[in-house]
């Protein structure tokens, strides 16, 4: 095989077409706009779920009450960031609410031993209870003392009055049993 020198044509000014220009520069920008986007989503992704994840520990860590055995209300811990909080307050608001119920079911429960076969004046001692309750409790968390409180003294005040019934059936009844003997 023959070896041929490279043969070169003079340049000329003629002309050559329509020639599109390259967009491969914009593509590569647009892809690296593209990749930064996707890395600070990224990013914003993890930190938010670092701080879910240190609001559910400090909700987690939260007491509602103190020493002594009382409901303590507290804010949250100062320095959270509002998704921290976001996180945190409804699992504290449970806590309170958990807390509240254990405390009226309680009194309730002291309150009708106290009260036996006196529906009146359980509820008026349980009343004053919830009230006073609701007045002491963080504005937060006093609507669900006052409608908790009446769900418990409805219960209640239901199961006194009817046990109030049976036992006045059967006082009647053994008054007639006797009556008739």
């Amino acid at each position: 095989m023959a070896i041929k020198r490279l043969q070169s044509q003079p340049v000329f000014n003629k002309p050559i077409g329509i020639v599109q220009p390259s967009n491969a520069g914009v593509r590569a920008g647009q892809t690296i706009e593209q990749l930064g986007t996707n890395m600070m989503q990224n990013f914003f992704e993890k930190e938010v779920n670092v701080q879910k994840q240190k609001g559910a520990d400090v909700a987690r860590n939260f007491r509602t009450r103190d020493p002594s055995g009382k409901i303590e209300y507290r804010s949250l811990p100062e320095g959270l960031s509002k998704v921290a909080q976001r996180e945190a307050q409804p699992i504290i608001d449970k806590k309170y609410s958990a807390a509240l119920l254990r405390d009226m079911t309680n009194e309730a429960k002291r309150l009708r031993a106290d009260h036996d076969k006196d529906p009146d004046g359980f509820d008026k001692a349980f009343s004053a209870y919830v009230n006073k309750t609701a007045e002491l409790t963080d504005p937060r968390y006093k609507a669900l003392a006052t409608d908790m409180g009446a769900e418990i003294a409805g219960e209640n005040t239901a199961a006194i009055y009817a046990d109030k019934v049976d036992a006045d059936d059967a006082q009647d009844y053994k008054n007639m049993y006797d009556a008739i003997i």
